[in-house]
């Protein structure tokens, strides 16, 4: 399967212009089979309480890029839940004909920054088949609690952190990630944003694809723009098979 990071800087709490910037990049692209996208790539990392209302067209118009270029698209949106009442950080599924198929909401919301009096918290994980692929998407801080990565490990193939990951805990994230690929034995991914944000917090992307073993496969360093590898998901079977340490995780 052939994945696509987008990195790129985004427009604060602008869905338009977020928008119309991602056309622009896609038209220097190739075809993919997955794009994934940084957390509230709509709107930036914002604690508006209602940025929920401006985003309310982004999910339609997603869906029908996501047709248009037959690929599954994973999209960071700002949604209201109607029966908590309160808008949540999610990632947005949607397939290759369009259809808005599923949604993960951040569980673990960063309270550093206040994003708990801002936002809902989600209250489950999530598997998606895509392709070959069973993926477990999680969002930003949440890279920083690896027991939820081992509660899906036997059942995940590529594990999705989206993310906007200031420049000052870069190496945070430099370390973290590849953590999660060897312990987990799984690909894994992180897509992070550049540039400035509208609290002063500068982003210098690093996103990255890594091995179940660790192995660096993709970086995209601080460029902006799409950028793709093609990763098969025998490899997570192959190398839980030649090294099972994941079966011990119960005795």
């Amino acid at each position: 399967m052939k994945i696509a990071l987008l990195q790129t800087k985004l427009f604060w709490e602008d869905p338009a212009k977020n928008c119309e910037h991602l056309i622009a990049l896609l038209a220097q692209s190739a075809p993919c089979d997955l794009l994934i996208m940084p957390e509230l790539w709509a709107s930036g990392f914002t604690m508006n309480p209602d940025i929920h209302r401006a985003c309310t067209g982004v999910s339609g118009f997603l869906g029908q890029l996501a047709a248009e270029r037959n690929l599954f698209l994973l999209g960071g949106i700002p949604e209201y839940n109607r029966q908590t009442q309160k808008q949540e950080n999610r990632l947005v599924l949607f397939n290759r004909k369009g259809e808005k198929v599923g949604f993960y909401s951040k569980r673990k919301l960063f309270t550093y920054a206040g994003e708990h009096k801002s936002y809902g918290h989600g209250d489950q994980q999530v598997i998606w088949q895509i392709e070959d692929f069973k993926i477990a998407p999680l969002i930003c801080y949440e890279l920083r609690f690896p027991e939820l990565c081992r509660h899906v490990a036997p059942k995940a193939d590529l594990m999705v952190f989206s993310a906007n990951w200031p420049q000052s805990r870069q190496s945070h994230w430099d370390r973290l990630l590849p953590a999660r690929a060897i312990e987990n034995q799984a690909f894994v991914v992180g897509v992070n944003r550049l540039g400035l944000d509208g609290n002063g917090l500068y982003y210098s992307g690093h996103s990255v694809v890594y091995s179940p073993q660790g192995e660096l496969l993709l970086n995209c360093e601080s460029k902006e723009g799409i950028f793709s590898v093609e990763i098969d998901a025998s490899v997570v079977h192959e190398t839980r098979k030649k090294f099972p340490f994941l079966n011990d995780m119960t005795n």
